[in-house]
């Protein structure tokens, strides 16, 4: 962590930078062999893209509006991007998984770059970049194309945090100041969540004076924050409208409330050293014991991280895990892609911990925790892997046989009753409110409906007459 002897560490290399973003596509080739995709969102756009056209896409999606509510998307820099990364989806999949993939590596790199400017130890900033790339955090949001607004929004409060650096160490200038304001007003415009940009800048700069232990800026960190907050000026008053609408929702998943707190907190604390837990979903099973060790290993790391730098280096490492989260802390719903910005905290603390081995009193914590934990994480990573390539590999097997079926039987209506032991959920998606299959749906065992076709364990669809 930097300290007030080196509040700048020696640069990254141009080198260090390229290997950095060659493991990083490396680590994610599976996300990038994917022949599906996760969920009805990208579909969906694609389907309009295909009906309407991109420019009538961008002309409706691409707009600033308020919307009914503030958990309706409003999001034209994110929307633009996804109607442009809909071509190829069905006959050249690799197309938009590879614009997420280096689309993270990016991340990475500028996350990289921000440590380094903070004072971190290049080891340590390399370390850290590298434990990101492979975060079970950023799996989702990579692996996941329609999630890539929670990529863009990271990315430039990331670039915000770069601007707020260059100020503190070099000073004010016209042209720092209007790119402060550009990459935060560029953050709500990626998505809703963007409006933790100044709470991140100013947190950020009081941060990193508490861990150098010199005096606080306080000026400073209010002076930049108000720049970062500047874009509200705009933002707020359009989606006025939208947000009181939120605060007035009733039953909704995004009405916000303070009972979702302890479960949504105590979910995402736990959710990175739960190697066996694929996508995060409200309400599942998660046994008793699972809980108990994943809350207990993230909490030690912070308990190191405390002992190592006194009570700045945990209070530190909750503000940059917890800051990303705070518009989702009250909401209903509980998703895996929400933790990608909170991955640069985990990945910053481990790091610390591995590469400051050699203090006094850290070889300890490294060996018997920084390194297994670092171990869970990939492992946990590995596994989000396999479960998103195995449901794109199922869904482009169902949406290739159902194509099939609906051409040589010519039925108006598809009504598709799942094997048992069929991955039903990964064909619902992959037809859920899609322009182009309005007749198709699944039932489950309703008697009153009949079904006159099946999908099964190898994810294809057959007519039911045809299954023995």
């Amino acid at each position: 962590m930097p300290s007030a002897d080196s509040p700048s560490a020696a640069p990254l290399g141009a080198r260090t930078y390229i290997a950095v973003a060659v493991a990083t596509v490396l680590l994610n080739l599976p996300l990038l062999a994917n022949p599906g995709f996760f969920s009805h969102d990208e579909w969906q756009f694609h389907d309009i893209v295909t009906l309407s056209g991109l420019l009538k896409f961008i002309d409706g999606f691409g707009r600033l509006s308020s919307g009914s509510s503030f958990g309706v998307p409003v999001r034209p820099l994110g929307f633009v991007q996804l109607g442009l990364t809909t071509f190829g989806m069905d006959s050249f999949p690799l197309a938009p998984h590879a614009f997420n993939v280096l689309l993270h590596a990016v991340v990475v790199l500028v996350f990289a770059r921000v440590l380094n400017l903070a004072g971190f130890h290049r080891l340590t900033a390399t370390l850290a970049a590298l434990l990101f790339a492979t975060s079970p955090l950023a799996a989702f949001a990579t692996g996941w194309t329609a999630a890539s607004f929670d990529q863009w929004y990271t990315l430039f409060v990331l670039l915000a945090l770069l601007c707020a650096l260059t100020i503190r160490g070099q000073g004010y200038s016209a042209i720092r100041i209007a790119l402060l304001f550009l990459v935060s007003a560029a953050a709500l415009l990626s998505k809703e969540t963007g409006i933790i940009a100044p709470v991140a800048v100013a947190g950020g700069s009081l941060a990193l004076d508490l861990l150098r232990g010199t005096s606080i800026r306080w000026k400073t960190a209010a002076a930049l924050g108000a720049v970062s907050a500047a874009p509200f000026l705009f933002y707020v008053p359009i989606r006025a409208q939208a947000i009181v609408a939120s605060l007035h929702q009733t039953g909704g998943a995004y009405t916000p409330s303070i009972r979702n707190v302890p479960y949504n907190a105590l979910t995402y604390f736990a959710f990175p050293f739960l190697p066996n837990v694929g996508e995060l979903v409200t309400g599942m099973p998660i046994a008793m014991l699972d809980w108990v060790a994943a809350l207990a290993i993230h909490g030690a790391i912070v308990a190191c991280l405390a002992w190592r730098y006194g009570w700045r280096g945990g209070l530190a490492y909750f503000f940059f895990y917890y800051v990303f989260l705070l518009p989702v802390l009250t909401i209903q719903s509980v998703g895996s892609h929400y933790l990608y910005a909170s991955g640069l905290a985990l990945a910053a603390g481990l790091a610390c911990l591995i590469a400051d081995a050699s203090a006094p009193r850290m070889i300890a914590p490294a060996a018997l925790l920084g390194i297994p934990a670092a171990g869970v994480l990939v492992w946990h990573f590995a596994m989000l892997q396999d479960k998103l390539y195995g449901d794109g590999v199922c869904q482009r097997a169902f949406l290739t046989s159902l194509d099939t079926q609906i051409e040589s039987n010519g039925d108006t209506a598809v009504v598709i009753h799942p094997a048992q032991d069929a991955k039903w959920w990964v064909g619902a998606r992959a037809v859920f409110e899609r322009p182009r299959y309005p007749n198709v749906r699944f039932v489950m065992d309703d008697p009153k409906t009949t079904a006159n076709y099946t999908m099964n364990a190898d994810c294809h669809v057959v007519a039911m007459h045809a299954r023995h």
